[in-house]
C-alpha cells in the first residue's frame, strides 16, 4: 500500500544551488527543464517530510525506457527549495537521462555534468 498525502504537482526545476550563495557566485541561477524528457509521469507520493522536506515518488518512460524517480527537496526559513537531489533508476535510465541532457546542453557550461556525444 502506497502513502498519498498530496496530489499537488510542483516543479522544483533543478537549482539545486539556488540558496547557496557561496555555491553560486559569479554563476547565474540555473535551471534544468527535464520534466519535458518524461512520459507517462504516475506519481506513486508526493508529500511532506520533517520539518523542511518534501518528496516525489514517481514512475515514467525516458525515450521509452521505463524509469523510476525519487526527488527529495530540503527548504529554507522562507519554504523556498534550497537543495534538489533527483535519483531515477534503473541504472539504463540513469545514462540514458544523462546522454540526453548531455546533447540538449551541448555548449553550454551544464554539459560539463551529463554525458557529451563521443567522437
Amino acid at each position: 500500500m502506497v502513502a498519498r498525502q498530496s496530489r499537488r504537482r510542483r516543479h522544483w526545476g533543478g537549482c539545486g544551488d539556488a540558496g547557496d550563495p557561496a555555491r553560486r557566485r559569479g554563476r547565474p541561477k540555473t535551471r534544468l527543464d527535464a520534466r519535458q524528457l518524461y512520459e507517462d509521469q504516475e506519481f506513486d507520493f508526493i508529500g511532506d517530510y520533517g520539518a523542511t522536506g518534501f518528496l516525489e515518488e514517481y514512475t515514467c518512460r525516458i525515450q521509452g525506457e521505463p524509469t523510476s524517480v525519487i526527488v527529495t527537496v530540503s527548504r529554507n526559513a522562507a519554504g523556498k527549495a534550497q537543495h534538489l537531489v533527483v535519483n531515477h533508476r534503473p541504472r539504463s535510465s540513469v545514462l540514458l537521462f544523462a546522454r540526453v541532457m548531455g546533447k540538449k546542453y551541448a555548449g553550454t557550461p551544464m554539459a560539463t555534468y551529463f554525458i557529451a556525444d563521443e567522437p
